[in-house]
């Protein structure tokens, strides 16, 4: 009898661990159509100590991939899955959320976007395409006389769908502009000014630091990275002013494909003054071939690069023609692509000035520009972005429902 009692205590406990190793969660679209979009919600408290999580529809039972991310920093990991079947406005549906000791297999979503890392760069691929690589060791200058050109920490190049490059890095008009940068231009620090912008200066740089982890899936890959911005003038030596982390996603789409970078700085010791200036920050230099003929630049507000610069758009985007040359092996030809960087409402000053620049392919976001502020070791300077790259011309539909589920993203809440 007793040994019968004990059986059913173990069945009855076994019972209730599987059942608080499982939550139904309720994703309410709100004011918008959500349909092809990233969704992303704090790992519920229940399944704190779950290795890796599994999804379904709670009315079919259809297996959804979900992947965990956590972010260095982050008290509570995340949970994200791609949302593919139209969730109309003012409509909510359920999910069942479990435990799992097996990581997806990516047997929903076709394939996954896997992260390589070596000494030398990340690259980041979706479905075996090309999507960015991240540079761990420095490039050198493509002028040895100006060897201060030098750069690492940025993503170059950055890809659209057929693989043709968005992007550029030493261009013969800028070789201080590198793909997908971040730098500060007027500062001053312990009363000295620094530009960590134009290198030829030789008051500042950026450089990658270390590499903090990467990760493939079948919802996505990621990778976090430290850098450093350096005062090349300090008294003993060039000397770390700033810690910057970079946390990137990039999404399993492949009609556009969708990153998401956050950048968390911190001074290092002592203030950062970032003062008031008409450029700097996070910034895109865009492909070679957008040079001559300049390429089209359009804001959220429908502006052009004249009257688009130090407006407060939200998304800028930028389009131009792309060389067959460019594609990566066995992509179809494309004569336009693409990149659409967006602002994100929990960014300082958003939504954020704009630096658009009125000749060349770049432009950047600049908060600067309505007056200065410090960075501390104390207070982390955080920005958030988004950047989509497409081919062809611009499809605006697409581009407000990533917008949208960027800037007023679908809730989620755990129901039982």
């Amino acid at each position: 009898m007793r040994r019968a009692w004990v059986m059913v205590c173990m069945i009855g406990c076994a019972a209730g661990l599987l059942q608080a190793q499982s939550v139904t969660i309720e994703v309410a679209a709100g004011d918008h159509d959500r349909v092809n979009t990233p969704i992303v919600f704090d790992l519920p408290s229940a399944l704190a100590e779950a290795e890796h999580v599994k999804l379904e529809r709670a009315d079919t039972g259809i297996p959804i991939d979900a992947q965990i991310d956590r972010i260095e920093g982050d008290d509570v990991p995340k949970v994200v899955f791609l949302l593919g079947q139209k969730l109309e406005a003012g409509t909510t549906r359920r999910y069942v959320l479990s435990a799992s000791d097996e990581a997806p297999a990516g047997n929903v979503y076709h394939g996954t976007v896997e992260v390589e890392r070596d000494a030398e760069s990340i690259r980041v691929a979706a479905n075996r395409l090309p999507v960015l690589e991240y540079h761990i060791a420095a490039l050198l200058s493509p002028e040895p006389s100006e060897p201060y050109y030098r750069r690492s920490g940025q993503i170059h190049p950055l890809h659209a769908p057929s693989g043709a490059v968005v992007t550029d890095d030493f261009p013969p008009d800028h070789y201080h502009q590198h793909g997908v940068m971040f730098a500060w231009t007027k500062t001053t620090f312990q009363g000295r000014a620094i530009d960590f912008w134009n290198q030829k200066k030789l008051q500042g740089t950026v450089e990658h630091n270390r590499v903090i982890g990467a990760e493939s899936g079948p919802v996505f890959g990621r990778f976090e990275v430290g850098l450093r911005h350096v005062n090349l003038n300090a008294p003993n030596g060039p000397a770390d002013v700033l810690d910057e982390i970079w946390s990137v996603r990039v999404y399993n789409f492949t009609d556009v494909f969708v990153m998401d970078l956050i950048s968390v700085q911190r001074a290092v010791r002592n203030p950062l003054q970032v003062n008031q200036y008409h450029y700097g920050g996070m910034a895109i230099r865009g492909a070679r071939s957008w040079l001559n003929p300049p390429c089209r630049m359009l804001t959220r507000l429908g502006d052009d690069r004249s009257a688009g610069n130090h407006t407060r758009p939200g998304w800028v985007d930028m389009q131009g023609p792309v060389d067959v040359a460019d594609h990566a092996p066995d992509a179809g030809p494309a004569s336009i692509a693409g990149v659409t960087v967006m602002d994100h409402p929990d960014n300082v000053r958003f939504p954020q000035p704009v630096r658009l620049h009125p000749d060349k392919p770049y432009f950047c976001f600049s908060p600067q520009v309505l007056g200065g502020f410090d960075i501390t070791a104390n207070v982390p300077y955080i920005s958030r972005y988004r950047f989509v790259t497409r081919d062809g011309e611009l499809d605006r539909t697409r581009l407000d429902a990533l917008w949208q589920n960027w800037t007023d993203p679908p809730t989620v809440r755990v129901v039982k």
